[in-house]
């Protein structure tokens, strides 16, 4: 399938070149959480901004791991209590430094986004409720197969993330962001990811050739 117009790209969020323009005269920052209250699906979006201002490309996975999220169902019992926070985990190298910290004041399902940053691989997983995912060849094998028919919505930004056994991957494509989703993943974790995500998003198999 090919992909859809599902990305956002920081070139395109710093030009004029746009069907849907926003023009944000504010700081880095103010102008990611812009992004983030916008009322549509914000990857469907492009948005104008000056040119001295740099968005970058950890910015924009971010606020995709934000609004993707807020489009997926985890059940109750993912969470202890209703005044639980919504968990967003990063394990591996944080390759998002400061991009994550301004999500600690956001909400996802009426719930308080807490940013956990994870190094080791025996660290406690079920906590979280999204892990993005540094890691490769064996080592992601192993963690994704310790996450498995766990309620955790995985993202993850290597190559063939998703059809590894991954749930959401991140893949940049010259200037843009895009996203391809394995919805057996995300099922088999007790999830339920919208519609509407799934109509911006390419949909991918597992390797092995079956989806569940």
């Amino acid at each position: 399938m090919p992909w859809s117009d599902c990305s956002i790209s920081a070139v395109d969020l710093r030009s004029g070149e746009t069907t849907t323009r926003k023009r944000f005269n504010v700081s880095t920052i103010r102008i990611v959480r812009s992004i983030i209250y916008a009322v549509v699906l914000s990857v469907a979006a492009v948005y104008s901004v000056p040119a001295q201002t740099t968005v970058t490309e950890a910015e924009i996975k971010a606020v995709l791991l934000y609004k993707i999220s807020k489009f997926v169902h985890w059940p109750e019992s993912a969470f202890p209590d209703s005044t639980s926070p919504f968990v967003l985990c990063m394990f591996g190298n944080d390759t998002f430094g400061p991009a994550l910290d301004f999500l600690d004041s956001e909400s996802v399902h009426d719930r308080q986004v807490l940013v956990i940053r994870l190094t080791e691989r025996n660290a406690e997983f079920d906590t979280c409720h999204v892990m993005f995912i540094d890691a490769r060849g064996r080592e992601l094998r192993s963690i994704l197969s310790q996450l498995r028919d766990k309620p955790i919505l995985t993202f993850g930004d290597t190559i063939g993330f998703p059809e590894n056994g991954g749930a959401v991957g991140l893949i940049t494509e010259g200037d843009r962001v895009r996203f391809a989703v394995n919805p057996a993943i995300a099922r088999q974790a007790g999830l339920q990811i919208s519609a509407q995500v799934l109509q911006l998003a390419r949909i991918v198999e597992n390797k092995n050739g079956g989806q569940e």
